[in-house]
């Protein structure tokens, strides 16, 4: 009996290594578990030091003029992920699977295909606005992460600061969405199970992402991880991310003009 196991156990390893496919052999040696956690972490931690620099300038004083009547030091933590957030993706040589996760025929015969754009953009406004609900009640309650944006509408009355509002919402959505989605998950995927890796690639967003506290932004996380494995591309999460940040940024700023917050708050 222990010859018979034994023999069939050779046949199942023999038989699962006959069917990796070289694709799959490419897409394992483009996602290395190596080159995400140093890639990553080295990101992480230019943030981090540009972060504090920023707010050191910021508060001596030091900054050029032309950035201090921008009042760059409010949304300073954003604009620098903007910023660091491409050298992750700079060091995987940005190719095509960073961008759209296509199914291995030889390990899925019936999964579906990409989802399309319209689709996409339709799922995506869909799935923002039902994190959005989900988190609604942590926006209502205040969320002090998110003043920047919520600074950046209550000015949107002048030319400057919609476009300053539009570029961080899209360059936010669109670096956090690659990073997180397009390089972490798609990582993980190669070393545990879809919701495990839909579940950390998610906790990692929440850790290092500078719009939200982390059980908002695991919320969105998570949403977005479940969107881009249901739509296969991008463009789905990145509607849901931009979605979402801009109708809780609008509640919390709707939530602190109705309990009549100090002016000071956000200017």
């Amino acid at each position: 009996m222990p010859v018979a196991l034994a023999a069939i156990l050779r046949c199942t390893g023999a038989q699962s290594e006959m069917t990796i496919t070289p694709e799959e052999q490419r897409l394992q040696e483009v996602f290395s578990l190596t080159r995400m956690i140093y890639s990553v972490c080295g990101a992480v931690i230019i943030y981090i030091v540009l972060v504090y620099t920023g707010w050191y300038l910021a508060a001596a004083q030091k900054l050029p003029e032309a950035l201090n009547r921008l009042e760059t030091s409010l949304y300073s933590s954003d604009v620098f992920f903007i910023l660091v957030m491409p050298t992750v993706i700079l060091a995987y040589r940005p190719k095509s699977e960073l961008f759209r996760w296509s199914f291995v025929k030889s390990t899925s015969p019936i999964a579906p295909a990409t989802t399309g754009v319209f689709p996409s953009l339709v799922l995506g406004l869909g799935y923002g606005l039902a994190a959005f609900a989900l988190a609604s009640p942590i926006f209502w309650l205040g969320d002090r992460h998110i003043g920047a944006i919520q600074m950046l509408m209550a000015r949107a009355l002048s030319p400057l600061p919609v476009l300053v509002l539009i570029v961080l919402i899209v360059g936010l959505a669109v670096t956090g969405e690659i990073v997180s989605r397009g390089i972490v998950l798609r990582t993980l995927v190669n070393y545990a199970s879809t919701p495990a890796a839909i579940l950390g690639s998610g906790a990692l967003f929440a850790a290092i992402y500078p719009v939200f506290s982390f059980p908002v932004a695991l919320i969105l996380g998570i949403a977005s991880g479940i969107l881009y494995f249901r739509t296969r591309n991008l463009l789905a999460p990145i509607i849901a991310n931009a979605v979402f940040t801009a109708s809780g940024s609008a509640l919390a700023l709707y939530h602190s003009w109705m309990h009549r917050m100090p002016a000071d708050i956000w200017f």
